[in-house]
Formats: C-alpha cells, sequence, structure tokens
C-alpha cells in the first residue's frame, strides 16, 4: 500500500496489521495485531509499505500445545490505528 505524509511537518508513522480469523476452531480476536512497521516520513512524502504473510502469521496454538491454522476466510486490515483502516479479506483454502 501507499502511505503519505499530508502534513509540512516531518515524523514517524506506525502501519499496523490486524488479522481476523473467521473460521477458528476456538474464539479469536476481532482485530490481532500481527505486524507493523515504524516509517519516518518527510513532509508531503509517499512511501510504499509491504507485509509479507506466511502461515506462522495464520496458526495460533490449542489448548494442548499445538499450532494449528485454518481454511476458510480472513481479514486483513491495515492502517495508523485498531480504528483507522482499510480492509480485505482473502479465503485460505
Amino acid at each position: 500500500m501507499t502511505v503519505e505524509n499530508i502534513s509540512k511537518r516531518a515524523g514517524f508513522e506506525t502501519i499496523q496489521l490486524y488479522i481476523r480469523d473467521h473460521h477458528a476452531q476456538i474464539s479469536r480476536p476481532v482485530k490481532e495485531l500481527i505486524q507493523f512497521q515504524k516509517i519516518w516520513f518527510e513532509p508531503n512524502q509517499q512511501k510504499s509499505v509491504v507485509f509479507k504473510l506466511d502461515v506462522n502469521d495464520l496458526s495460533y496454538t490449542l489448548s494442548d500445545g499445538t499450532s494449528v491454522y485454518d481454511v476458510g476466510v480472513f481479514s486483513l486490515m491495515v492502517g495508523t490505528s485498531s480504528v483507522d483502516y482499510l480492509k480485505a479479506e482473502f479465503e485460505l483454502i
């Protein structure tokens, strides 16, 4: 995604990636922070931000210690906070 500092001041912005597993075997967070990047921006500067997911980002641990992941629909939310974000969905088959 492309992020832009539209202000006249330089500064850091933290871009956050949240995930939601819609078909988990157990109750899971509605928004689970899985990655973030703290990026320096000059005034009016645009930068591309890339997050790379792997199976570990989709996994969780059951009460018996088993690490699992689910097939089905996931929501990805990327933004500057847990309430200010863009959302997309994908299906793991």
